[in-house]
């Protein structure tokens, strides 16, 4: 396989034209064993599909699908800390009406769950905005530490 294949391969992972010029001129240096080293070890990568990732976040992004499938984990454990918080919130303001605080304990935990709500609605649509971006620059670098340590490993021998 030549680097025009290898190049071809990996065109649909990556969005931009700057990022798939730089991949390139890595290849470009690349002999023909580190070229097959490279192609037997792309398919083992999980690189991420946008349009996948997009229809996920669509239906799962308040749980924070993005985020985890791209590697950012405590932006996925954030949102379902948000999440849970929403869930909880409403038992505590409820326990709270039959205090002597009722109307203050109403409104400042009406007011805190909206605002949780509204954050995650922004959240949602951010990721949703953002998913393409974030397979994309997930892609780069695993392709770009993939390339690295073919160069490495060609380095020590």
């Amino acid at each position: 396989m030549d680097k025009v294949d290898s190049i071809a391969n990996i065109a649909w992972a990556i969005g931009g034209d700057y990022e798939l010029d730089l991949i390139e001129q890595k290849l470009g240096k690349f002999s023909s064993e580190q070229l097959k080293q490279f192609d037997s070890r792309i398919d083992k990568l999980n690189l991420k599909e946008a349009p996948k990732l997009r229809f996920l976040t669509f239906f799962f992004g308040a749980f924070g699908i993005a985020r985890f499938m791209t590697g950012r984990k405590v932006a996925g454990w954030i949102r379902i800390f948000l999440l849970v918080v929403i869930l909880i919130l409403p038992r505590i303001v409820f326990n709270g009406l039959q205090s002597e605080f009722a109307g203050i304990a109403f409104v400042f935990g009406g007011a805190i769950l909206i605002g949780l709500k509204i954050l995650i609605i922004i959240l949602w649509i951010w990721d949703i905005t953002r998913a393409d971006d974030l397979a994309y620059s997930y892609n780069f670098y695993q392709i770009m530490d993939l390339i690295q340590n073919i160069e490495n490993e060609d380095k020590q021998e």
